[in-house]
């Protein structure tokens, strides 16, 4: 019963330390067996530049690119914009509806 609610599930997940959120996310929309699809996936993360493969004292190093881990991180933990959400600094350089029906006047008028 505890995981019935999304809000419940969504508490539990950001209670989570960082590496287990990592878990979680890399299992949240796999609905075949891991290892079946572990190759599909990582072969996409590579062609978008997301994940990394390295060396560090000899052993291998695996890391997701730096900027979108962070942006990532942030939508994700901080509740950022929700998608289709317009930014403050958007809305405050659109213009005002006076000014649309002025534009929209002059252009409808170059047409005639």
């Amino acid at each position: 019963r505890l995981f019935d609610s999304p809000w419940t599930c969504q508490a539990v997940f950001r209670s989570l330390k960082p590496l287990a959120k990592n878990y979680v996310l890399r299992l949240l929309l796999v609905t075949v067996p891991v290892p079946q699809a572990h190759q599909a996936a990582l072969s996409s993360l590579l062609d978008l530049d997301l994940y990394r493969q390295g060396q560090q004292a000899g052993r291998p190093t695996f890391q997701l690119h730096p900027t979108f881990q962070a942006q990532l991180q942030w939508a994700l933990s901080t509740g950022g914009h929700m998608l289709g959400e317009v930014p403050r600094s958007v809305l405050a350089a659109a213009p005002n509806r006076e000014a649309l029906d002025a534009f929209a006047h002059n252009q409808w008028e170059a047409l005639q």
